[in-house]
């Protein structure tokens, strides 16, 4: 299931954010499958958000803070891991063009 997840994200990147705010709704749902489902997806949307607005990190961070204490352990576990992705800075720039950028400098 999180590869489809996946598939979508990367040929649709520039509606990350979009899906991630849909798939908010599936956090609250009975079933745990689907909340574990909501879960990944959010965490596979967040590795491609580069510059995420603070607000829609914020809603991201309340709707995912009551998981981290949901009675299943991989939704607890994976919903906190993805609250400190969240919450670490992010770098601006890939390595690989710090590094290019280093290189031409010094020639």
């Amino acid at each position: 299931m999180w590869e489809l997840g996946e598939c979508l994200i990367m040929k649709r990147r520039s509606r990350a954010e979009e899906f991630m705010h849909q798939s908010l709704p599936y956090l609250r749902d009975p079933q745990s499958s689907v909340r574990l489902a909501a879960v990944r997806f959010i965490g596979c949307a967040t590795r491609h958000i580069r510059d995420q607005d603070m607000e829609t990190q914020a809603d991201i961070l309340s709707a995912l803070q009551p998981l981290e204490r949901d009675r299943d352990i991989s939704i607890s576990s994976l919903a906190a891991h993805t609250g400190l992705i969240l919450r670490a800075p992010r770098v601006q720039r890939r390595s690989w063009v710090i590094l290019h950028t280093l290189c031409c400098w010094c020639r």
